[in-house]
């Protein structure tokens, strides 16, 4: 007889967009499988927390070091978290184990729940690491081990699939499932964001890394300076926010109050009172930032590299620029302050590409898919 799944969701980040995708990661499932099927392992500094039990799922916790900063004192806590992780698994029992993104100590401890016989799902959210990414080699190499111990990938672009089965030789039954970044938001309002009166208020969000144009954006800002009609945010943190900071001078349209980890709600509020989002990444996959803004009807100016056109529709949901033209993008940003009509075709394109609820991915199916394979095995001679 075949039981109920259960699915086990694992990241102990304590801050970015990987705690936010987790929560998508477990709504969506929850919503097909039932939020009471669904344990939520998490770091005691995750904002969600709250939230996810106030929304029906099983949370465990654990503490200790997190970021990047203390990475000694990490790897000196694998023994004492091993125990914890192996507690968890042992109180919920799952079937699947979900790891919505890389974190430190995915891998090795991923191998324990191999050896506990509970397949494992891993979002992988980029092929290789960005140019100035803390760690690329470490992230390669717990990657790449990660993905040896997988039951089944899922990527959010088919950018993302092409690179990563051309890197890896994957068994077929590995082979990445696409589940887009967009399909994983809800719509946050009824209507699209319209622009009433100028200035036009531009954003940019995110890790400040320098593969994310902030040379473009800066290039731009400065053909633009003899212009009062727009304002431009920066809202985040990363390692190249002093140079920013430095090279932004005495740039009277640039607003640097939002530098810094942002709130959850910080989040939110920044993206309610913005009218475009810009991403003139130099390389990327794909952005969850662009997924964010739609959902509150934002359409973006993207560069044309990776997977990004294919989340603005080619354009029909924001608009392209070239990848390291600050001209390009300057051109478009003059263009959405004095075209309204523009504006307005773009933001509900943007807000047309968010489902209105959560449940439209394939994310429960094939969760439900792996638990009952793995729940047949068990009832075998052997567990496979």
């Amino acid at each position: 007889m075949i039981n109920s799944v259960r699915c086990l969701i694992w990241y102990w980040g304590t801050g970015g967009a990987g705690i936010r995708f987790t929560h998508r990661v477990a709504c969506e499932i929850g919503s097909q499988i039932g939020s009471h099927n669904i344990c939520l392992s998490l770091h005691e500094k995750n904002a969600w927390i709250d939230k996810a039990r106030s929304e029906g799922f099983v949370v465990e916790i654990i503490g200790g070091p997190f970021g990047f900063r203390q990475s000694i004192q990490m790897v000196l806590s694998l023994p004492s978290r091993l125990l914890v992780f192996v507690r968890q698994l042992n109180r919920f029992n799952p079937d699947v184990l979900v790891i919505p993104m890389n974190f430190a100590l995915a891998w090795p401890l991923v191998m324990v729940a191999r050896m506990k016989r509970i397949k494992v799902v891993y979002v992988v959210h980029d092929a290789s690491p960005h140019p100035g990414e803390y760690f690329p080699r470490l992230l390669n190499f717990t990657q790449s081990r990660i993905i040896k111990q997988a039951s089944r990938l899922v990527t959010l672009s088919d950018y993302v699939r092409a690179s990563l089965m051309y890197l890896y030789p994957l068994e077929t039954h590995v082979k990445p499932v696409v589940i887009p970044l967009s399909s994983h938001c809800v719509q946050r309002r009824d209507t699209a964001a319209v622009i009433e009166g100028l200035p036009v208020r531009f954003l940019f969000l995110g890790r400040m890394l320098r593969y994310k144009g902030l040379d473009v954006i800066l290039g731009a800002a400065k053909l633009m300076e003899h212009r009062r009609d727009w304002q431009l945010t920066f809202a985040g943190n990363g390692s190249e926010v002093e140079e920013l900071k430095r090279e932004v001078g005495t740039l009277a349209q640039i607003d640097m109050s939002l530098i810094g980890w942002l709130t959850e709600s910080e989040i939110d509020s920044v993206l309610e009172t913005h009218h475009v989002l810009l991403c003139p990444y130099l390389e990327a996959s794909q952005s969850g930032v662009i997924s964010e803004a739609a959902s509150y009807g934002m359409p973006s100016i993207v560069a044309s590299v990776g997977g990004l056109a294919d989340q603005i529709g080619k354009g029909r949901a924001g608009w392209l620029c070239k990848p390291g033209s600050p001209e390009s993008l300057a051109e478009a940003m003059i263009k959405i302050i004095e075209n309204d009509a523009s504006y307005s075709e773009k933001a509900v394109a943007a807000l047309a590409r968010i489902p209105s609820k959560a449940g439209t991915t394939p994310w429960g199916t094939m969760i439900e898919g792996i638990a009952l394979q793995a729940q047949a095995a068990s009832a075998g001679p052997e567990r496979k």
